[in-house]
């Protein structure tokens, strides 16, 4: 599903850590296809942050993309993780067309 993507935003549920090894094993997937492709990190449920088995710090490897903390519930920082993406893809955009053109 992710053949010809220009970016994608990747879930983390911060109440089960779990999430954490398969959001590693997505990312994995979406490179083998695509290539390094925008990707903006989700980190939900802000609205239970008492209650997270994670910490932004324990991202490790993942740390290194742009990691918005969100609530799908109360939509807290949802619109600004769907901005950041955009962002990255219009910038990587723009890059590739300066390479090209020789700008």
């Amino acid at each position: 599903y992710v053949r010809g993507a220009s970016g994608y935003l990747l879930v983390i549920d911060g109440t089960r850590a779990a999430t954490l090894e398969t959001a590693r094993a997505l990312q994995a997937s979406v490179i083998d296809v695509v290539g390094p492709a925008p990707c903006v990190i989700a980190l939900n449920k802000v609205d239970l942050i008492e209650s997270w088995e994670l910490e932004p710090r324990t991202l490790g490897d993942l740390a290194a993309r742009a990691v918005r903390e969100t609530s799908a519930k109360t939509g807290a920082g949802v619109e600004e993780a769907f901005g950041a993406l955009v962002g990255a893809i219009l910038a990587e955009r723009a890059t590739e067309l300066a390479t090209r053109y020789g700008r």
